[in-house]
């Protein structure tokens, strides 16, 4: 299978947004898909770290998370197969002679692996490291710094072009978070600052591709045993706008949750439903979600996710 066939493949069977080669990774774990990503003010697992930095404070305790999507349910992909995982670390940081105020620290490693039937094939990697600070209790900053690096491995490597040189590529995001009242929370974030180029020019001056940049303002609303929430995407280099609605219920004094969400790309581009729930043993939190983007039928995506809290 030619090069371009195998990104066909890999758009094919998503349901979220590609920017050129590089993926999001907003399916960063199964709670945060099951209300359509829209977390930008919530903190609502380990996806925070890429999501909105500034919430890594909210998170009282140590988390460990590790998740797995496999993709192309329902497509017929013969002996290939099309894979994200997924873990993150978030370490608080408790009041000190330092640090006068509540912070903590994320690092997040995402992957999406491709292979077409052991003849090519086509993986992505990104590390992020993230930062959080409350700067007084009401109010928080943080920012994430990650690296992504894509490998293509045909079975024939003439096939490659002499000037394909994927490079090492950084990216920034800065969050704020607000909360004016115990039940509101408001946010506000920077996406793909640094738009990073993520093909190396090499001797064409056209082969350049950007991340576009996003603005994302986020709210939500939470009460004892419900949260519903809404992001807005704006896209600042295609000027586009895309919407996330997401809410949570609980059940059994906290101990069981269940999610739904609605993201709009474009608005009217391509809708994604999705659905979840999830449950708590001891210090595990295991839960299960399914996205399923409209416009491309199938099975839908199947998240699973597993979060050791300590």
């Amino acid at each position: 299978m030619k090069l371009s066939r195998i990104l066909l493949v890999i758009l094919a069977s998503s349901s979220v947004n590609l920017f050129g080669a590089f993926e999001t990774f907003v399916d960063f774990d199964a709670r945060t898909r099951a209300i359509a990503n829209a977390n930008a003010a919530l903190p609502v697992s380990g996806s925070v770290i890429l999501v909105n930095p500034a919430l890594i404070p909210s998170i009282p305790r140590k988390l460990v998370s590790l998740s797995v999507m496999p993709r192309g349910l329902g497509l017929d992909l013969g002996q290939s197969f099309i894979m994200n995982l997924s873990g993150s670390l978030i370490l608080p940081v408790k009041k000190g002679k330092i640090i006068k105020t509540e912070s903590g620290f994320g690092i997040a490693v995402n992957a999406l692996l491709v292979n077409n039937e052991n003849q090519a094939a086509y993986d992505e990697f990104q590390l992020s490291v993230g930062y959080g600070i409350k700067i007084v209790k009401k109010l928080a900053l943080g920012a994430t710094l990650t690296g992504q690096y894509f490998v293509v491995t045909p079975a024939n490597l003439a096939e490659t072009p002499p000037y394909f040189n994927p490079p090492l590529t950084p990216n920034l995001n800065v969050g704020l978070h607000f909360s004016p009242f115990d039940t509101v929370s408001i946010a506000l974030v920077g996406m793909n600052l640094v738009r990073m180029n993520f093909v190396a020019q090499g001797i064409y001056t056209t082969n350049i591709d950007y991340v576009p940049r996003s603005i994302v303002f986020g709210l939500a609303y939470s009460i004892q045993r419900f949260v519903i929430a809404m992001d807005t995407h704006f896209v600042v280099d295609t000027s586009k706008v895309n919407l996330k609605f997401g809410g949570e219920t609980f059940f059994a004094g906290r101990r069981f949750h269940s999610g739904i969400g609605l993201e709009m790309i474009g608005p009217l581009d391509g809708q994604n439903v999705s659905i979840g729930f999830g449950g708590v043993v001891g210090p595990v939190v295991i839960d299960y979600a399914l996205s399923y983007p409209l416009r491309l039928g199938g099975l839908g995506n199947h998240i699973f996710s597993v979060t050791f809290a300590f």
